[in-house]
């Protein structure tokens, strides 16, 4: 049976459609487009307790700089381009290699299973410019943004029959059982959501998280984005929570009796307790 499609909108939830019925003993597809929406919530109110976000940006960021020896960042997973504008015109004249700068902390290793992101960027003595040059926009980085990148192989692919053009919106694939509506799959440099799954047909929304849509040739594989086991148990925590008490008082927000709230003693705030960035 196809479940019913994300209402559009939501990308990015952090536990699947399907697992979430599984454990609330839903059938059908009746309930699916409140389902979704509960799943959207949650995993928007788990970054906002945690302070980050757990999937993974392809974007562009400027940064000021007032001390020159480094500078505090969002959570980095990967640098792409490193420029500095050392005329203060906005230019960005000056790359710097990776010999030129240092990510901190240096064991943090956000591209395995149980990395950490980076989360400072300092100049490299020994490189070519051994100080960054302070004031405002004075370094921009194009890199890969969130909590890490681990992206799982269960041996989904393309069907090999033909190839997914890049305005295509389904994805026939040989094995769909191996997918599920919820998460968001790798297909070479793109990034794409999976809305929904009938057999071997996936509904995805193409290009997300900052990537560009693109074709590929048939029986390419599919990775799996898999997210920190704490953020998506959470998550299903506080969605199932969410849609049993859809017909409660609106004074309890249908979170029964597990709220996420700074200091809270929830199993929930336990669960996040390692994943959460305290606020500057």
């Amino acid at each position: 049976m196809a479940d019913v499609f994300a209402p559009s909108g939501v990308l990015n939830t952090y536990g699947e459609l399907g697992e979430l019925k599984r454990r609330l003993g839903v059938t059908g597809t009746g309930s699916d487009v409140s389902l979704w929406m509960a799943l959207n919530a949650a995993s928007r109110v788990v970054e906002g307790y945690c302070n980050r976000r757990f999937y993974t940006l392809l974007a562009t960021r400027v940064f000021d700089v007032a001390d020159s020896g480094g500078f505090a960042s969002p959570d980095l997973i990967r640098v792409l381009s490193f420029r500095e504008d050392v005329y203060g015109d906005r230019m960005f004249e000056f790359v710097r290699g990776a010999g030129d700068y240092v990510l901190h902390p240096s064991n943090a290793d956000p591209e395995s299973a149980w990395g950490r992101p980076f989360s400072r960027v300092a100049a490299d003595p020994r490189g070519s410019r051994p100080r960054f040059t302070t004031g405002r926009c004075r370094v921009r980085i194009e890199g890969l943004w969130g909590y890490r990148l681990h992206v799982a192989r269960p041996g989904l692919e393309l069907d090999g029959g033909g190839s997914a053009l890049r305005e295509s919106t389904t994805l026939e694939v040989v094995d769909g059982s191996l997918a599920a509506g919820g998460q968001t799959l790798q297909l070479e440099a793109e990034q794409v959501f999976v809305r929904g799954v009938s057999g071997n047909s996936l509904t995805v929304v193409r290009g997300v998280n900052g990537t560009s849509a693109a074709a590929h040739p048939g029986s390419t594989a599919l990775g799996v984005h898999v997210y920190p086991a704490g953020a998506v148990e959470a998550t299903l925590v506080l969605a199932g929570h969410t849609w049993k008490g859809k017909d409660a008082a609106y004074g309890s927000l249908g979170l029964g009796g597990s709220r996420i709230f700074p200091g809270g003693d929830s199993d929930l705030s336990v669960l996040l307790s390692e994943l959460r960035r305290l606020g500057v």
